[in-house]
């Protein structure tokens, strides 16, 4: 398995379609998943702020998964937070 940093031209329908694959399991359907554009201009910004935390996990040369990491904070201390969506 090897991991590659998202680039939004190169991997657009990938990460939309992870993104609605994980609302499709996590609520039953996509309808939370709201506009594309928001998604896509919120994970422009993080991976902007830190590129090397959104990656998408591929072998045998088909992606199999999309891991985001963000840092947040928490009673005062920063932590990461990784959302990782695995087709």
């Amino acid at each position: 398995m090897i991991f590659e940093e998202i680039d939004i031209k190169k991997h657009r329908d990938t990460v939309v379609q992870f993104r609605k694959d994980s609302f499709n399991v996590s609520f039953g359907n996509a309808m939370g998943f709201g506009e594309e554009g928001e998604y896509l201009s919120w994970l422009a910004e993080k991976i902007r702020d830190f590129p090397e935390g959104f990656v998408l996990a591929k072998e045998d040369g088909k992606y199999i998964g999309q891991l985001e990491l963000t840092i947040r904070e928490y009673e005062g201390n920063k932590i990461g937070y990784v959302n990782p969506w695995i087709m």
